[in-house]
């Protein structure tokens, strides 16, 4: 028993060490991004910089819970960036940032993902919103246009779970939509 709580501490010791950082460009690749941890505590920074240009030319888009359970995820044409936080106890967020100019991006403040989708799992009842202690929204995937995105809700706590909800999110009109025809025909040129 000793050997493999040992084991197990020297492996997550491991994992700590590998997850300081993550990078990655963009679809486009005209946007480079990098989490990086802040300080000693577990939380972390997101940085964005153009591809072609050094880190050092990063400028700071947000902060996250960590960097391990942290996606940037730049849409097709480069106009939004969700950052995807949080974790299994705390819940996990989507945090949806526009482009205002070249390489300036501000979170849109009224943008809550999340909540949205899970009101609409729930029937557009907020009651049982409300009694929802613990709400994972994930990103699955851009349309083609980078006005919407694909995401995933699963909720647990008080009288009320939702498994697996998926829904369309609408980052120009903030609303859920189900229609997934229109959802994959977005960018795609018409006949």
């Amino acid at each position: 028993m000793k050997r493999i709580l040992l084991l197990a501490t020297l492996i997550s010791g491991g994992f700590a060490a590998a997850e300081e950082r993550k990078d990655g460009v963009s679809p486009s690749g005209k946007i480079a991004w990098h989490v990086v941890q802040a300080g000693d505590n577990d939380a972390s920074e997101v940085f964005i910089s153009e591809a072609d240009q050094g880190e050092s030319a990063a400028q700071k888009l947000c902060e996250t819970v960590s960097v391990a359970n942290t996606k940037v995820l730049v849409s097709p044409d480069d106009s939004w960036i969700i950052v995807q936080t949080g974790g299994a106890s705390l819940g996990t967020s989507l945090i949806a940032l526009r482009r205002e100019n070249g390489m300036t991006y501000q979170e849109d403040k009224e943008t809550d993902i999340g909540a949205a989708v899970l009101l609409a799992a729930c029937g557009g009842d907020q009651a049982k919103v409300d009694v929802i202690e613990r709400a994972h929204t994930t990103w699955v995937g851009w349309a083609g246009d980078s006005k919407s995105l694909l995401v995933e809700v699963e909720a647990h706590g008080g009288k009320k779970t939702v498994g697996s909800f998926f829904a369309i999110y609408d980052l120009t009109t903030r609303k859920v939509g189900f229609d997934l025809t229109k959802f994959n025909q977005a960018g795609k040129a018409n006949p």
